[in-house]
């Protein structure tokens, strides 16, 4: 239904914690999940958004019993975590850097497939979990199925020469977005990779739509 025209980049997502919390990373998580089966729970976004599905994969990787509770949105999520409603939030980073830098939450790790260049010193979860399968969250841009190959081109060259530009690609780095800009063919490439990595986590997951 839809053809490509490109991936602007990537989001990254982080797993963020109440200081109280007693963990401090996923090692700490995971034992302190596997003391106390069923009993902690993660406040996240609608189901099947991404930060749900990559907290579910976690939850299937390390043979863990954790349970979402859904919000609307992130905002929500965060503030019953400062409130110390909730114990952890599952979410985007963009949402969480200035909770984090007040002081306000502790980030436990990252969800992406490799560390945020605002946290570098956060661990992503394949870095202790080896077993641990995440999706990417993105932004690209597409249209219709059928539009004139010559406009898909000209759109794409259009972006691409857009996120050149030095005040773009500082509002990127300051929303915690890793620039891509890709050609029509690898933003479809990249597309199916994602639907086939997505598919099987939520397929595992037992994720419904509402």
């Amino acid at each position: 239904d839809f053809t490509c025209i490109t991936q602007f980049g990537n989001l990254y997502g982080v797993l963020v914690a109440h200081p109280s919390f007693p963990a401090k990373s996923i090692q700490d998580l995971i034992a302190l999940a596997r003391a106390q089966p069923g009993k902690i729970v993660y406040g996240t976004g609608p189901v099947g958004n991404s930060s749900h599905i990559n907290t579910e994969a976690l939850r299937i990787a390390a043979g863990i019993d954790i349970a979402p509770v859904h919000y609307k949105g992130a905002g929500p999520a965060m503030l019953d975590l400062v409130a110390g409603r909730v114990p952890l939030v599952s979410t985007v980073l963009l949402e969480t850097l200035p909770f984090i830098r007040s002081g306000k939450v502790k980030p436990i790790a990252i969800t992406n497939p490799k560390r945020s260049p605002s946290l570098p010193d956060v661990p992503a979860i394949g870095e202790s979990l080896p077993a641990y399968q995440s999706g990417t969250a993105f932004w690209a841009l597409l249209t219709r199925t059928g539009t004139p190959a010559v406009v898909v081109k000209k759109l794409n060259a259009d972006v691409l020469k857009a996120m050149q530009a030095a005040e773009v690609r500082e509002r990127m780095a300051l929303m915690d977005v890793e620039p891509v800009g890709s050609a029509p063919a690898q933003c479809d490439a990249f597309l199916r990779a994602q639907i086939e990595t997505w598919g099987s986590i939520v397929r595992a997951s037992g994720a419904k739509a509402g």
